[in-house]
């Protein structure tokens, strides 16, 4: 049986679709929508942006593709850790949920184009977490650091 590299090229874009709709966005229009704006009426931006990044990776402890061991599920958590302090960067410079959704869908599209062999699992979430950190510290790079975009009237910018 051949493979028709035609057809899975006409699928790409579909697929695309599907992971941004599916759990990029949803998920940051929780995390980085939600829960950031809510923390953000009472905290600073850095504190926000920590404690989202953290709860929103502690939350991937027990999802199903954090492994079976207990070192990989940490691994897991601190990639997803490091992708959420990448989208949370994304959220505070981008001052909406687009920049942020664009970080996670992207981290997916790169996460499911990855061949992995058996046995690199655990240098793959290593390196991913690595390559999320530099993107928030890309991100955050500038003369302000952190720094809140301009509030609105308690609504979440999409």
């Amino acid at each position: 049986m051949s493979l028709d590299v035609s057809a899975v090229l006409a699928l790409l874009p579909a697929l695309a679709v599907a992971l941004l709709l599916g759990q990029a966005f949803p998920e940051e229009l929780l995390w980085r929508g939600h829960v950031f704006d809510s923390l953000r009426q009472w905290l600073s931006p850095r504190a926000t942006l920590i404690i989202t990044s953290v709860a929103f990776g502690s939350m991937h402890l027990i999802s199903i593709g954090s492994g079976t061991t207990l070192g990989t599920k940490l691994l897991y958590a601190l990639m997803a850790t490091t992708l959420g302090f990448a989208a949370g960067v994304a959220r505070v410079r981008g001052g909406g949920l687009w920049m942020a959704a664009g970080v996670h869908w992207g981290f997916h599209l790169a996460w499911r184009n990855v061949p992995v062999k058996a046995g690199s699992y655990e240098l793959l979430l290593v390196l991913m977490a690595v390559g999320l950190a530099l993107t928030g510290a890309v991100l955050l790079w500038g003369r302000d650091g952190v720094k809140a975009a301009p509030r609105e009237s308690g609504r979440v910018a999409a």
